[in-house]
Parts: structure tokens; sequence; C-alpha cells
């Protein structure tokens, strides 16, 4: 090989690969650049995400609407949903009934029928246990009847708690499947909007009490160390206080007014639904689940309330 050829050889191996250093240095970068505008994007996308957050939070102390409807349109936008329904529970029954909605269609909520205990249905469920639900459509078995009006794949309920009371339930539709992180982010907004209004709720009830004028009134009974509120219907025991429903203040209120005795169940109806009207046996025992779970909270799991099955309860005196 002559000289003239190996220069020809190493100009052309030379030149080959600067191309092949500079190609690759190309990828590299396009990589690089590819790799910055995804971040980018990605940031957009979270700051996007975090200002609806805010936005639907803001919404919650809007002062011209009500704020339960506030609720489900911040919920709405925090959740990037079709539709948010709120149903609350009537503490007389202990039934929920559809009183709000916030939705990107027309909705007339006028014919949804109340859900009831007997039911077993998911604002009951949900209510109850007091934990967020994720469920699909073929999950149908204890939705309410009013869920066909939707279209929609996934829904989200969510319990309202005021104080150890359920107040109502949230129910979030999706017209999409939602998985893993987006489904997450959606639950913990969605959760972090309830919780605000929760508070809202209990900061705006104890504006409310401090206007009352506290008349106390204690239980002169030999049963239980008990003091009761009638003004507030609070119940303390020791250095423990809590609140109660009407209904569930009613039933302990007269159990206490036994003094160890049995109270009918017949008389619990009675007192709950005075002119006979409505009688809802189930729920009468939701009633008093919640009574002997709040009275448990406050008496460090006393499970004072006993239960003659078939006829009626009592409160264990030898228990204190």
């Amino acid at each position: 090989m002559t000289i003239e050829n190996i220069l020809i050889y190493l100009f052309a191996s030379t030149i080959l690969f600067l191309i092949i250093f500079f190609n690759a240095r190309i990828r590299k970068n396009n990589k690089n650049y590819k790799s910055i505008i995804f971040n980018l994007e990605k940031k957009n996308l979270i700051q996007i995400e975090n200002q609806r957050v805010l936005d639907s939070i803001n919404l919650l102390f809007e002062n011209n609407n009500d704020p339960r409807q506030n609720l489900c349109n911040s919920i709405r936008i925090a959740s990037d949903s079709n539709t948010v329904i709120l149903s609350e529970m009537n503490t007389q029954n202990g039934s929920f009934q559809v009183t709000n909605f916030s939705s990107s269609s027309s909705i007339d909520i006028s014919n949804f029928s109340p859900e009831y205990d007997e039911d077993k249905t998911l604002a009951i469920i949900t209510g109850i246990e007091g934990t967020s639900k994720v469920l699909d459509y073929d999950q149908n078995k204890i939705f309410p009847g009013w869920f066909d009006e939707f279209d929609y794949k996934q829904i989200i309920s969510i319990p309202i708690i005021k104080g150890f009371q359920t107040y109502g339930c949230i129910y979030i539709f999706f017209s999409e499947k939602n998985e893993g992180k987006i489904l997450e982010k959606k639950l913990n907004h969605s959760n972090i909007i309830t919780k605000i209004f929760q508070n809202l709720f209990k900061e705006n009830n104890q504006v409310s009490d401090e206007k009352k004028a506290p008349e106390e009134i204690v239980a002169k009974n030999n049963v239980i160390p008990i003091i009761y509120d009638d003004n507030l219907q609070t119940i303390r025991f020791e250095n423990s206080e809590i609140s109660l429903s009407n209904s569930e203040y009613l039933i302990l209120k007269n159990l206490i007014g036994k003094n160890g005795e049995l109270l009918p169940y017949e008389d619990i109806e009675k007192i709950l639904w005075p002119n006979n009207d409505g009688v809802n046996k189930s729920a009468m025992r939701l009633h008093i689940h919640r009574l002997r779970e709040k009275t448990n909270t406050i008496t460090n799991h006393i499970d004072f309330i006993k239960t003659v099955r078939g006829k009626g309860i009592f409160i264990d005196s030898s228990l204190f």
C-alpha cells in the first residue's frame, strides 16, 4: 500500500469517526432536550393541578352560595370529575337524601329516592364505616337506583363527619376508570376538600353554640355518673364530652331515666316517632348502634348499654 493510499484511508477513517461521533452527540442532545421538555411539561401539569386544588379550596370560602353547594363544586374541580352529589342523613330515620350537586350536565334530583338502612346501600355502608370507598360500575349491588341516571365507570364515596356523627355522603362520578397514582391523587384531593369542609362546619357550630345559654342538667340517678346538657345535647363522663344527634340524645336521656331497668323497643319507637308516623325499626337500630359507639368512646370502652334480644336495652349498673 502506497503512502498516498494510507493517507486517503486515514482521512476517510477520521471523517467516518467524526460523523459517528457527532451523530452520537446529536442523538444524546436530542434525548436530553426531550427529557428537559418532558420534565417541563410534567412540572407545568403539576402546577396546573396544584392551582386547580387551590382554586377549589378558595371556592369553599365563597359566601354568596350555600356551603354545601360550594363543597360539591369544589370537589368536582379538585377531582376533575363529571358529577358530584351530596346526600345528607336524616337523623330521625337514618336515611340519606340527595340535597346538592355539581355537574357538567343538567340534573333533576327531585325524583331521587332516599337510601334507607335496610337497603344496605352505599351511603349507609360508607357512613357507618366512616371510610372513603372506590367502586366500579359492575359493583352496583349496593348502589342506589338513581345512579342509573349517570353514565359512569367509577365512583368515589366519601363520608362527611360532624363531630362523631355521620352528616352525609359525597358521591364522585367518573366517565373513565382511574388507576394508580391518578386515582390516589383524586382521592386525596377530594378527602382534603371534605376535611376542610368538616372543619368549617365544626367552627360554625362552635360559634352558634357560644350564643346559646347552656343549662346543664345533672342526671339524678344511682346508675351512671353522667352529665347531660338539654340545650346542647351533649353528654359528659368524667373529663370527656361528646355531642349526640337528637335521636341518640332522646334515647340516652330516657335510658338513664330508667335507672338500670329495661327500656323496651316499643318505648324507643314512641320516643323517636311520637305520632307513630314513619316508624323505622332499622333506623332505630342504627341510632342505638351509634349511641353505643359514642358512649364507649367517652367511657374508655365501658360497654354499659346492654341488649335484651327482641325486647329492648338497659344500662348495666354493675360496670360503674
